[in-house]
């Protein structure tokens, strides 16, 4: 019965010391695929969020400049400015 055990116990640890790497490459390669992926998505979100506020702020600029250049044009046709 004692040497039934010890094979038991071997048993045991022959399947951990076989499974357990596996499961931890598993892990691991898992791990990194999705750190890849979730980087990736997350460097393209960026991006297009950027290129979204430069182009809300590029047309708020030209409508303040649009808005400048008609007071600007309001102005110069006043006819006190256009006194001699």
């Amino acid at each position: 019965m004692d040497g039934n055990k010890k094979i038991r116990l071997t048993l045991t640890v022959k399947l951990l010391a076989l499974f357990l790497p596996i499961l931890v490459a598993a892990s691991v390669l898992i791990g990194l695929m999705s750190y890849r992926t979730a980087s990736n998505a997350l460097t393209q979100n960026v991006h297009e969020k950027i290129d979204a506020v430069v182009t809300d702020v590029s047309h708020q600029i030209d409508a303040i400049n649009k808005r400048h250049f008609t007071s600007i044009r309001f102005i110069a046709n006043l006819a006190v400015m256009k006194d001699e």
